[in-house]
């Protein structure tokens, strides 16, 4: 996604969770649970954000997220960038 390890591309979650769709696309999935752990964490939880429609449940631990981090709709409160359906769902 965002390049290998000696890669000098940007790590960043935001750009991580425009990657994904992309990564779900070419994998073949429908509406995939999302996981991640720290880094990873904070880009599913912008893949969420950005793209619900793609996302099914989230497994995110020990990431953190800043309210007005990024533009349009990610820099609206959670509830309301997500549509209100954030939750531990079914």
């Amino acid at each position: 996604m965002a390049g290998p390890p000696e890669s000098t591309a940007p790590v960043d979650v935001r750009l991580m969770a425009d990657d994904t769709p992309a990564l779900i696309g070419r994998l073949g999935l429908d509406k995939p649970d999302l996981a991640g752990y720290s880094l990873g964490g904070g880009a599913v939880l912008h893949t969420a954000a950005l793209y619900p429609e793609l996302a099914g449940r989230l497994v995110v631990a020990l990431a953190t997220i800043r309210h007005g981090v990024t533009g349009d709709k990610r820099s609206q409160p959670w509830g309301q960038a997500t549509g209100g359906s954030v939750a531990g769902g079914t």
